[in-house]
């Protein structure tokens, strides 16, 4: 390689192309069968075929092609179980939280002299926000957060990946994409769970309720588990994790996943807002934890077998240096 000089300027001149490469595989059997598959060429038939043929022979080869590179890692021996403790783990202190929660709040956001101490944020929002017939915003987010989001997660990546097709390798596909969706949002509520059990934190209209109708709530159970919301976290997780495997598998219609998907958990997050159920720090934190954990185990634990990486790039130009990126870790 000639050498290379460096001016003041920061210009950079060389006889030779420079680059650099890093990528990012996974090294595990599995990848590399997927790579292996990938890259496998047809043999040359002896004799040249029709176009017909050709065009059968092209499809097929694309198809085998893309079923190896969208090929999504999961174990039915270790997801299942996972699935079914973290929905028992969920349901089991769901029916019983009357008792869980104890007698009083641990955050109870009260003055010494027992007047309101609520954040200006969370007062602002709540002010703003609240609807007068808080009944009938409690009951359409619970038809988004339990009807409507799950049918949509589910049923639209199931749809994606009908018409998607791919031949008979694809056909059990639906059922994973299901078990990966379903698992993530399980494991996010158990996580969900679990601080409010913690934290206890008054719900708003717990809070802001006249001393006699708070007198009448005991113990105060469900009226102080309001950080973080449920509803929020479950509808993020579902939406951001169908969006995940659908864009991890290909799909075409994966903007459609991510967009009905996004806008259902969207309405749910401010209809609780609306209904008096939870301050807006409570569907923030939500919104997060369930993005976050949407995104994040769906690709931790089961991103496409086939290995992807991130290649940087950098070579010369003529008044300075170029560099390139491609790939996505």
């Amino acid at each position: 390689m000639a050498p290379v000089r460096c001016t003041r300027s920061a210009t950079v001149t060389t006889t030779a192309a420079l680059s650099l490469s890093l990528v990012f595989s996974s090294q595990n059997a599995l990848a590399q069968q997927a790579t292996a598959a990938l890259d496998e060429a047809p043999a040359q038939p002896a004799t040249a075929p029709s176009s017909n043929t050709a065009n059968v022979s092209a499809t097929q080869e694309r198809g085998a092609n893309d079923t190896a590179r969208y090929a999504l890692r999961y174990s039915v021996a270790i997801d299942v179980p996972i699935t079914a403790v973290g929905a028992l783990a969920w349901l089991i202190p769901e029916l019983a939280k009357s008792s869980l929660t104890g007698p009083s709040c641990r955050w109870c956001e009260r003055n010494p002299d027992a007047t309101r101490a609520v954040n200006g944020l969370d007062t602002a929002v709540r002010d703003g926000l609240r609807w007068s017939s808080t009944g009938t915003a409690a009951i359409i987010s619970d038809v988004i957060g339990y009807g409507l989001a799950p049918a949509s997660a589910i049923g639209l990546t199931i749809l994606a990946g009908r018409v998607q097709g791919g031949g008979r390798e694809r056909d059990l596909w639906p059922l994973w994409d299901s078990l990966i969706i379903v698992e993530t949002s399980v494991l996010a509520m158990d996580l969900n769970q679990l601080v409010k059990f913690i934290a206890l934190r008054e719900r708003p209209r717990y809070q802001f309720a006249p001393e006699s109708e708070r007198a009448a709530m005991v113990p105060p159970g469900d009226e102080i588990l309001s950080f973080f919301s449920g509803h929020t976290t479950f509808t993020f997780a579902l939406a951001t994790s169908a969006g995940m495997v659908s864009s991890m598998r290909g799909y075409r219609l994966a903007p459609l996943v991510w967009g009905v998907g996004l806008g259902l958990a969207t309405s749910a997050a401010y209809l609780r807002i609306a209904a008096d159920r939870h301050y807006f720090t409570d569907v923030l934190t939500g919104v997060f934890v369930g993005a976050g954990m949407g995104v994040l185990l769906p690709w931790l634990a089961h991103r496409p077998l086939a290995p992807y990486g991130l290649r940087v790039g950098a070579a010369p130009i003529a008044n300075g240096a170029g560099v390139s990126l491609s790939g996505f870790l």
